[in-house]
């Protein structure tokens, strides 16, 4: 969040890396406050942040500035957004591929979200349709809900108990 240039300049070389087309970055602000007290940085501006780098990225990699390899996919890879938020729903329309749904939401959830995201996207002039996609987690395995409940409750014991 805090090094659009260093940030344009690795996902350039993974993507050169990957081949044209094939890298994809999903980004969102994060809900994880820890995260940002680890790293020194305000919670509180991590979406004008996220805006920030977007924009200088993308200007990088359109070749607005020069900075670093040129990405193989032209324009750059594609950006996946999530979150909910009417930030998320802006900048899917002006510079993502799409949304991907964290993980705690419902079927009903990801349709609302999805008609007001092509709401959106329509209304920026946008041709086609954004994607989405959601996300699963599940393991494999005679101990599967064990290990995807160790793996999980770690990562999300900030949420609550009732995550």
């Amino acid at each position: 969040h805090t090094n659009p240039a260093l940030f344009a300049k690795a996902a350039a070389t993974l993507d050169r890396i990957a081949g044209a087309g094939r890298l994809h970055l999903g980004l969102a602000p994060g809900a994880r406050e820890d995260d940002y007290q680890a790293s020194h940085l305000d919670f509180s501006t991590r979406g004008r942040a996220l805006d920030t780098l977007v924009e200088r990225v993308t200007a990088i990699w359109r070749g607005e500035e020069e900075v670093g390899p040129a990405p193989a996919t032209p324009a750059g890879p594609p950006l996946w957004f999530g979150g909910t938020s009417q930030a998320t729903l802006r900048r899917i329309a002006s510079h993502g591929t799409g949304w991907i749904a964290g993980t705690g939401g419902d079927i009903n959830e990801f349709t609302t979200f999805t008609t007001r995201l092509h709401s959106h996207w329509k209304e920026a002039g946008r041709q086609g349709r954004p994607r989405t996609r959601a996300t699963a987690m599940f393991a494999l395995g005679g101990h599967a809900h064990q290990s995807l409940t160790r793996a999980v409750n770690d990562y999300y014991a900030f949420a609550g108990p009732d995550y």
